[in-house]
């Protein structure tokens, strides 16, 4: 029996080790790059949320702009919170955010860029803050035929974003056959402690 309970401890700590290996890289659903003034702009997001908040933070680093095509093409979005850091939103940041029907955005945004609400047709003008200082007229329009490159590219960020989670699947896959196997072990040592002692 001591066997036995070494061997499930052994079990248990090797099991929450190969957990807490599977969900380090998941500390962040935001993909983000660095800016000079040690600030990050978000750049993606790898999660299925219908209500997103743009956090102050992401991996202790201040978050204060949403690049270009962040979230572009993510359709299933219905809300976004600006948190008051940010100050600019990237072109197409939203674009074919079709099912995006509120949005807050913060004073503090003073750029955004074009096509930034593009084919979202549950947005209005009225979420634009006074605090604009680039107004232009295209932040709700569609893409033309020069812009079909960033088009394509919104289609390839959502197949991106769709496609991080495949690791973590495998990770999670190898972890149970891990636990089956082991939970096997066990009652095979058990069975075997039993019938020695007859």
């Amino acid at each position: 029996m001591k066997k036995l309970s070494l061997f499930f401890s052994i079990f248990v700590f090797a099991f929450t080790l190969m957990c807490s290996v599977a969900f380090a890289d998941e500390t962040s659903v935001f993909d983000y790059y660095k800016n000079e003034d040690g600030t990050v702009t978000i750049t993606g997001y790898k999660a299925n949320d219908l209500n997103i908040v743009i956090p102050t933070e992401v991996d202790t680093y201040k978050v204060t702009a949403i690049g270009d095509n962040a979230f572009s093409g993510m359709e299933r979005i219905e809300k976004i919170t600006i948190n008051a850091d940010i100050t600019s939103i990237g072109s197409s940041a939203f674009y074919g955010c079709t099912s995006l029907a509120e949005i807050e955005i913060p004073d503090t945004v003073t750029q955004i860029g074009e096509y930034a609400f593009g084919n979202c047709p549950l947005l209005t003008a009225d979420i634009i803050p006074d605090s604009l200082q680039n107004k232009n007229d295209k932040l709700f329009s569609y893409h033309d035929d020069t812009d079909s490159n960033t088009a394509s590219s919104d289609t390839e960020s959502e197949a991106d974003n769709t496609e991080d989670n495949t690791p973590i699947i495998v990770i999670l896959v190898i972890v149970s056959a891990f636990s089956i196997v082991a939970c096997g072990v066990c009652v095979w040592m058990f069975v075997k402690s039993k019938r020695n002692k007859r």
